[in-house]
């Protein structure tokens, strides 16, 4: 539920033969309807398969749950501590990444990425092996806005394609 808007993007074909969004890098995202949703410090799961193009040059969101001075972020970051550089995992907002790796998975191919929360653990699975885990506390906020491949605000656009979001309120 939500109001796509894609501007130069287009509809692709997906990880299962069906259909995925394709994210332009810079002007392409989807607005979502945060309703519904577990908010930054409650429980959840966050599952979606991703594939880019290359490998990024700088700062890249493909999920971005945001509200007052709380979030949380999934994507690729080069300016977030926690990391040792640019890194593939979710970050709180203004850092630090809570859950990270800086072994990317291979470009032009389907990758399924899992990120949980269960109330003391933040694990990133990355094709079902866990990539990284942390007891990093991570914000609290109620999420006001939800946007798919762009940071909330409109920068740090995601440049590939992403398909089957699922939000779970458990982990």
């Amino acid at each position: 539920h939500g109001t796509i808007t894609l501007g130069g993007g287009s509809w692709a074909s997906s990880a299962r033969g069906q259909y995925a969004l394709a994210f332009d890098g810079s002007s392409t995202y989807v607005d979502m309807s945060p309703a519904s949703q577990p908010q930054v410090e409650d429980d959840q799961t966050v599952s979606f398969w991703f594939m880019y193009p290359t490998a990024p040059g700088g700062a890249q969101n493909m999920i971005s749950r945001s509200g007052g001075a709380g979030g949380s972020f999934i994507g690729f970051h080069d300016g977030i501590s926690g990391c040792g550089g640019m890194g593939l995992g979710v970050w709180n907002f203004a850092g630090p990444f809570i859950a990270c790796t800086t072994s990317f998975p291979s470009v032009n191919t389907w990758h399924h990425l899992v990120y949980t929360y269960n109330g003391t653990t933040n694990t990133l699975y990355i094709d079902g092996s866990i990539a990284s885990s942390s007891t990093t506390n991570i914000n609290t906020g109620t999420i006001d806005n939800f946007d798919i491949g762009r940071y909330v605000g409109g920068n740090e656009y995601f440049q590939g394609k992403l398909d089957e979001l699922r939000i779970y309120s458990r982990a």
